[in-house]
């Protein structure tokens, strides 16, 4: 399954998204770009500005990854929990159906989607991306399955812009339900600290 998800990743980034897009950006303003953009979000979600998040927002900019070799369509939601398989359908093949929720789908660093699949929110409480595999493992696989190298910088870059959107996201989140659904957030919350911390400490584990 890990394979075929890799595989998956590596046919959206083939996918030339510029006739709905519109013309790519230039590849040394793709990092910078989504650092302010997911600054301005931060901004309007005070709660969110923990002491770990404003020094991971600090370290994005005075660490900007490498321009990437190839500008390309990202999800920017890719994961296990958006992955549609259908089992016993009938007149259908049990397997894969659809990749869902593209509400953020842009052109930029197909790298971004790599870090994003192995956020620590995704691997509930396995260590591993999805639950599948090991981080290490699911580079192996992208790259495999996409023929381009994963570049290690990139991905940490990414891998903490990740984590600081996800530090927001949760805390919007949490503040819109109910009493049982905001404790998991707050533990969600909790750990994309911890992972930040480690990342900021450059504790990335293979």
């Amino acid at each position: 399954l890990a394979a075929r998800l890799a595989g998956i990743l590596a046919a959206i980034h083939a996918v030339d998204a510029t006739p709905v897009l519109g013309p790519p950006p230039r590849a040394a303003d793709v990092a910078p770009r989504e650092l302010a953009r997911w600054s301005t979000e931060l901004a309007a979600t005070p709660q969110a500005r923990t002491p770990v998040v404003d020094r991971a927002v600090a370290w994005l900019g005075a660490h900007l990854p490498p321009p990437p070799h190839r500008v390309t369509l990202v999800h920017a939601d890719y994961r296990t929990g958006n992955v549609l398989h259908g089992h016993g359908d009938p007149g259908l093949p049990d397997g894969f159906r659809m990749v869902l929720d593209w509400e953020m789908a842009h052109l930029g660093d197909p790298i971004e989607d790599v870090a994003w699949a192995q956020l620590v929110c995704w691997r509930v409480g396995t260590g591993r991306v999805g639950a599948l595999v090991e981080p290490a493992r699911w580079r192996a696989l992208y790259e495999q399955a996409s023929g381009h190298a994963v570049d290690a910088a990139a991905l940490r870059w990414w891998e903490v812009l990740g984590s600081v959107k996800m530090a927001f996201l949760l805390e919007r989140a949490a503040a819109r339900t109910e009493h049982a659904e905001r404790a998991l957030l707050q533990r969600l919350i909790a750990e994309i600290a911890d992972e930040l911390e480690q990342l900021l400490a450059g504790e990335v584990r293979a």
